[in-house]
């Protein structure tokens, strides 16, 4: 493969949702960018529009990011999938306080045990739009992720997981 590899995961992702999209049934995609992990650099197309500091780069690390997975979005919304499709962006950790103090205004980093190294945002977009816009300070664990997803389509998440389905609480918010 040539090329910078988030841009790569995004064309393989979009190949991939065409397929599976084409095939006219259910389909799960679970795609993990490496980014904004070190090493800190860029493609080029991004770096361009930053300084060329340890924060710039990030930055544009991040601009990079945002942009592919808008790549995908538009993509399922071309094809006619944006409707039906759970989309979840969420991070690993905290973030990094070596390029970029991003964890404002939490303290600590990543691979520490404070806020700073442990919250991170969770984006979901619902097909049932009525959930979609909420803002909720509430703490929520990336295992409960897979409970709340099996219950959003209907399927009784295992008794034994580690995670708890949301999903309920999400709906009596709206």
């Amino acid at each position: 493969f040539t090329g910078h590899l988030e841009n790569i995961l995004t064309d393989k992702a979009i190949d991939v949702i065409s397929g599976l999209n084409a095939e006219q049934a259910p389909w799960f995609l679970n795609l993990w960018f490496y980014a904004p992990h070190g090493p800190v650099q860029p493609a080029s197309e991004f770096a361009v529009n930053y300084p060329d500091t340890p924060a710039g780069r990030y930055q544009a690390l991040v601009n990079q990011l945002d942009t592919n997975i808008g790549r995908i979005i538009a993509h399922l919304e071309k094809i006619g999938a944006l409707e039906d499709t759970i989309i979840i962006v969420v991070s690993d950790n905290g973030g990094t306080r070596a390029a970029f103090n991003s964890n404002a205004p939490f303290y600590g980093s990543k691979k520490t045990l404070t806020e700073g190294g442990l919250r991170t945002p969770l984006i979901i977009k619902w097909p049932d739009g009525s959930l979609n816009g909420q803002v909720i300070a509430d703490t929520v664990s990336i295992e409960d992720i897979y409970p709340t997803l099996l219950e959003s389509i209907g399927v009784a998440p295992p008794d034994d997981l580690d995670g708890k389905s949301v999903y309920r609480y999400l709906q009596r918010l709206e």
